[in-house]
């Protein structure tokens, strides 16, 4: 969060890696959830303390590694993105990721993941952008969980970083299915760049946080595309495909 420089209170990140890790800023005091979000502090500067509401969404990056390593439709991470753009979507084919449960706002362990709405049709290409599409249905969830028990606005902007992060078509199919940009620093491993900020800090190499904010680069902003009827449509057709994840685990 610190990398991203999420430091005002209503700031939000999404960490994409293994997982996606979702953490909005809600300031001195920390808010407590009953839909899978949990409380955390952020760390403690100039005698203050800055807290977080955070969730998760299990299965993220490792969707991407099981596309590889246990389906064998891509050879390599990267290839995701360009497999999923070669089709206009996904012919009706759909994913709920959820290999390692469902995180914000079940806390479903034994949920399983599931693909449905194939046809004969349907290619590698169209399933593997069924699931980036899946990931990103998933942060939207986790997303507006969090902001509603923290009780602020989405942001103007909805800063992105991790492995994941340097996927194209993930990150303009999360604009799109959240209908606001996303935006991803120059350095994806935002974690380390955060941990780097606050050591120079301690250290004296920037004076205050003024100075760690001109040293931050943006690698680039996603506008969203899809109108808000496509949108709120895609959205809902796929929520209701978390019924058949949780359904798989019983």
């Amino acid at each position: 969060m610190f990398g991203e420089l999420g430091t005002a209170r209503g700031a939000v990140k999404i960490t994409c890696g293994t997982s996606a890790m979702l953490d909005v800023n809600v300031g001195e005091f920390p808010v407590l959830s009953q839909r899978g979000a949990y409380p955390l502090i952020l760390w403690a500067l100039d005698g203050g303390r800055t807290c977080c509401l955070e969730g998760t969404v299990m299965t993220a990056g490792a969707a991407v590694q099981w596309l590889r390593d246990g389906l064998g439709v891509i050879s390599a991470p990267e290839e995701s993105g360009p497999v999923a753009a070669s089709v206009p979507d996904a012919a009706g084919a759909w994913a709920v990721p959820a290999f390692q449960g469902l995180g914000t706002p079940y806390m479903d362990p034994v949920g399983r993941a599931v693909i449905g709405g194939l046809t004969r049709g349907t290619t590698r290409a169209h399933v593997v952008r069924a699931v980036l599409e899946g990931v990103a249905f998933r942060c939207r969830q986790a997303l507006e969980t969090l902001l509603e028990d923290a009780g602020t606005p989405r942001p103007e902007v909805l800063r992105v970083d991790g492995g994941a992060a340097a996927n194209d078509f993930l990150m303009q199919t999360l604009a799109d299915v959240l209908g606001q940009p996303v935006e991803r620093p120059e350095t994806v491993q935002a974690s380390a760049l955060g941990v780097a900020y606050l050591a120079g800090m301690a250290s004296g190499v920037w004076g205050d946080l003024d100075d760690v904010q001109h040293a931050w680069r943006s690698g680039g902003v996603f506008e969203p595309r899809w109108s808000q009827d496509e949108r709120e449509t895609r959205f809902e057709r796929w929520r209701r495909a978390i019924a058949a994840a949780r359904l798989g685990a019983s």
